[in-house]
Formats: C-alpha cells, sequence, structure tokens
C-alpha cells in the first residue's frame, strides 16, 4: 500500500509541477495608429485573454511575469510584412522581425518583457 501512495504521489507532484506557457501575440494597424498586445497562456480552463492597445502617441507594450510556474514565453509577431520591433528581456534589447514570426524564451525568475511600437 506504501508504494502505491508513494507512486501517486510522484505523479501527482509531476503534474502540479508543470509550468504553463504563456502567449504573447504582437500586432499593429496603421489605419488606426494603434498597437496591439495580447497575452494568453495554454490553460484551456482559465480565462485569462487580455487584449491591450496603445496609440501612435504611446511607444512601448510591457508584461512582468512574476510567477515560478511561468517558464516559457512565446512571442508571435502578426505585424505587416518587413516590420520590426524592438523586444527587451529585462535589460538586454535586440531588434526582431514581426512579420509572421513566432520567437521563444524560458525564464525562471522575474522577468519584465517590453516590446516597442511599429508605428
Amino acid at each position: 500500500m506504501k508504494k502505491l501512495t508513494i507512486a501517486v504521489g510522484l505523479l501527482l507532484g509531476g503534474i502540479t509541477a508543470n509550468a504553463q506557457t504563456e502567449y504573447v501575440e504582437l500586432s499593429s494597424s496603421k489605419l488606426f495608429s494603434k498597437s496591439f498586445m495580447s497575452c494568453y497562456n495554454d490553460d484551456l480552463s482559465y480565462n485569462d485573454l487580455e487584449v491591450l492597445s496603445i496609440r501612435g502617441d504611446k511607444n512601448v507594450h510591457y508584461v512582468i511575469y512574476k510567477g515560478v510556474l511561468t517558464h516559457k514565453v512565446v512571442i508571435i509577431g502578426s505585424d505587416k510584412e518587413g516590420s520590426t520591433r524592438t523586444i527587451c528581456v529585462n535589460s538586454e534589447c535586440d531588434t526582431y522581425d514581426t512579420y509572421a514570426t513566432q520567437y521563444e524564451f524560458f525564464i525562471k525568475e522575474k522577468t519584465k518583457f517590453t516590446f516597442s511600437n511599429t508605428l
């Protein structure tokens, strides 16, 4: 009986220890002078979709991950062809193509992502 209890405990412990994947989708509309950022995760039982927009006079979106369960962040670029954005992970910044692209980042601690506006 002890072996069964330990096996079930290990199985449940493995399930609860799995981290979720967070998704951040970036898109823009030059017609309306807006940049959009959609944030959601892969847990279908949790309704967490959040869509944020900024106008052309603002210049960045940002999101901060504090939880230890998040370990993978997928950035999805949905801008027009030829678009680029500066993406900063904490203080390390780089320019990325955001036309039909996807980037994966693995994090283990509090992390701040900053995304420039393409407008």
